[in-house]
């Protein structure tokens, strides 16, 4: 599950403390092998810019039931249904950027091992399809095992051999489209960016960040994401916002800095911090609204067992403190709304509240127990 319980508990005293670094070794260059001959590179320069999609409705939470499928509700409460699949009770969830279309972890026991499957599930309620073949699956930590197209149409996984299998749900038809590889992040329809050359430490795998184009298999560098440095990446894929790999004990975790795809640029958010009990961040702790000008994220160390919850602009000015959570298991929407876990009494199956610090209202998710997630904010431009 590469995940790595950490010992240190910290606290912080200052409001600035509430809501940047040991520095991560950066992985040594070398040449990217994919399937067939690639074509001339596509300067990072080129970044397109998405089609903006028909805006969903906002504030829409996907998690899995005690049944074991996938329901979605809005964040004040309403509008709960179930949309069907059958997912493992305390797996992950993962959305297409578009919202329409959800995947989910199905984990089996056969013949003394474990298996792992991918079921993929449309917002009408309809399961589109259910794919093997998967390695051991965490699309809810870093590095992830899948992404899903900007339109939903395809799903792009680690399979059981580490290549990158891209399949279009529609037909069923799969590819490989690189060797040993984590598909990052899939910002536009026909460039995905992948972390190939995979060197393992322990259970923490680096690895060199590329872009690549699906149609021709030309690769770019982008050496600032070389992995295992996690990041996020911004609704119109171009800016990605990591944490710098410093921890700071004054601030309880490591700072916040966003860097440009396009220009190079970079820059820290001051005051910032993010951290987790354990050595990866859960890819819902932090969020970016559709607009991509505003970061929200949750710090889990800055009050013992409470979670400071975050916002900044994506300049970097702006820091506010937006709220505390009694839980350190906390994911974030881009509209800055809080989905967070308690175990009351401890062992107890998770309760699940949802804290909106727009009006300040909290309610419970009834039969909720894992794998929350909130729906993309709309890009707009």
């Amino acid at each position: 599950m590469r995940r790595i319980t950490y010992v240190i508990l910290l606290a912080a005293a200052l409001v600035m403390a509430a809501c940047a670094t040991q520095a991560v070794p950066t992985p040594q260059r070398s040449q990217a092998t994919p399937t067939t001959e690639p074509a001339t590179s596509t300067p990072v320069s080129s970044v397109p810019t998405p089609t903006p999609t028909v805006a969903p409705p906002q504030s829409q939470l996907a998690y899995v039931g005690s049944d074991g499928a996938i329901w979605v509700v809005n964040a004040d409460g309403s509008s709960r249904r179930r949309l069907g699949g059958q997912c493992y009770p305390t797996g992950w969830l993962a959305w297409s950027p578009n919202g329409e279309v959800l995947a989910c972890e199905c984990t089996d026991y056969v013949d003394s091992k474990f298996t792992s499957a991918i079921v993929v599930v449309h917002l009408t309620g309809s399961v589109v399809t259910e794919i093997g073949d998967v390695a051991s699956i965490s699309a809810g930590y870093w590095p992830p095992d899948l992404a899903l197209s900007p339109d939903g149409t395809r799903i792009a996984y680690r399979a059981t051999d580490n290549s990158i299998k891209v399949v279009t749900l529609a037909s069923g038809s799969s590819a490989v489209v690189w060797r040993d590889a984590f598909p990052l992040a899939w910002p536009f329809a026909e460039r995905l960016i992948i972390g190939t050359n995979v060197r393992w430490n322990e259970m923490t795998p680096g690895y060199e960040a590329f872009w690549l184009d699906l149609r021709t298999g030309a690769t770019e560098p982008i050496p600032r994401l070389n992995g295992p440095r996690q990041f996020w990446l911004s609704p119109d894929g171009k800016k990605a916002v990591l944490y710098s790999g410093k921890w700071n004990p004054k601030l309880g975790g490591f700072s916040l800095l966003v860097y440009d795809l396009v220009t190079g640029a970079e820059w820290e958010i001051p005051g910032s911090a993010i951290s987790y009990p354990s050595e990866a961040i859960p890819v819902g702790q932090l969020a970016i609204s559709g607009d991509s000008t505003q970061i929200y994220w949750a710090n889990a160390r800055a009050s013992g067992l409470n979670t400071n919850v975050c916002r900044a602009n994506m300049n970097g000015s702006g820091l506010t403190l937006l709220g505390v959570v009694p839980s350190i298991s906390v994911r974030l929407s881009g509209e800055g709304v809080a989905a967070f876990a308690t175990h009351d009494p401890p062992g107890s199956p998770p309760r699940v509240q949802v804290k909106d610090f727009r009006n300040e209202l909290t309610v419970e998710i009834p039969e909720a127990r894992g794998g929350a997630i909130w729906r993309p904010p709309a890009f707009t431009e």
